[in-house]
């Protein structure tokens, strides 16, 4: 059973959603609207290309539930749906014309999640693609921050080449997975503080991005009962745990773990 949310990392809504709509929705509807919300406002963009299955997936409906919920969205001029061709379907967000709200949000930079907060201290913060988006100057922008932030956090373990095109063929596909740029550095950070994965020579940059189930992974802290069993290491219980090889590094510069995830 779920404990809680996860730090958040805060997606957009409106207001009016929860305070004039919400009451009225079933709950086909309201999964359905909820998850465009996430995948356009949550990305700064109106529009998103999501399938009737994997909108399924997501909310955990049936097609025939989601196809239910879309048409009341719609009704109420919620959203909207565009289908281009059999297998690909765009949802759009809509924006109410009155009150001056014609204009689509604007494209800002997203609060830092836990991995993000690493670049405090001067280190500028990377834009993140969405997920719709990614071209050839993007993805070699988003290789460009991957390698660099592997070699901050993993300085011990072989280096990718920046000319390497097969682990740049595999972030291609890693990026269009939203989960992927929103939370790629966090999952790094928390596979870099795992002394277990510090030492292990299979755990690379080619384990990282060889599928969507490994970047999971990281985020979960799979490794942590080796990290027990092998280092005494309990990221649940610091205060007993002896400092990993990340904890040394940040200390060096002069800041904590905690700090960072406190995004102090």
């Amino acid at each position: 059973m779920s404990t809680g949310f996860k730090r958040p990392r805060y997606t957009q809504s409106p207001n009016d959603l929860f305070d004039k709509h919400l009451k009225e929705m079933g709950l086909a509807e309201t999964k359905v609207v909820m998850a465009i919300v996430r995948y356009t406002f949550g990305y700064h963009q109106t529009e998103c290309e999501i399938t009737v299955r994997r909108l399924a997936e997501i909310t955990g409906l049936s097609q025939n539930g989601v196809m239910a919920g879309a048409k009341k969205a719609e009704e109420r001029g919620l959203i909207q749906k565009i289908n281009k061709g059999r297998q690909s379907t765009v949802w759009k967000a809509i924006i109410s014309a009155s009150e001056g709200e014609a204009r689509p949000p604007q494209k800002v930079r997203q609060p830092a999640s836990e991995g993000e907060a690493l670049l405090k201290k001067g280190l500028k913060k990377k834009e993140s693609l969405t997920p719709s988006s990614h071209n050839g100057t993007e993805l070699n922008a988003l290789w460009t921050h991957l390698i660099q932030e592997w070699k901050r956090l993993f300085p011990d373990k072989p280096q990718p080449r920046p000319g390497n095109t097969t682990l740049k063929k595999k972030l291609k596909a890693r990026s269009k997975n939203p989960e992927f740029i929103d939370g790629w550095r966090e999952a790094l950070y928390l596979a870099s503080a795992s002394p277990s994965l510090q030492k292990d020579s299979w755990f690379n940059m080619t384990y990282f991005l060889k599928n969507d189930e490994h970047f999971q992974k990281c985020l979960e802290r799979w490794m942590t009962w080796k990290d027990i069993r092998d280092h005494g290491y309990d990221p649940a219980k610091k205060e007993q745990a002896p400092r990993n090889l990340t904890e040394e590094r940040l200390a060096e510069q002069g800041y904590t773990m905690e700090e960072i995830l406190n995004g102090q």
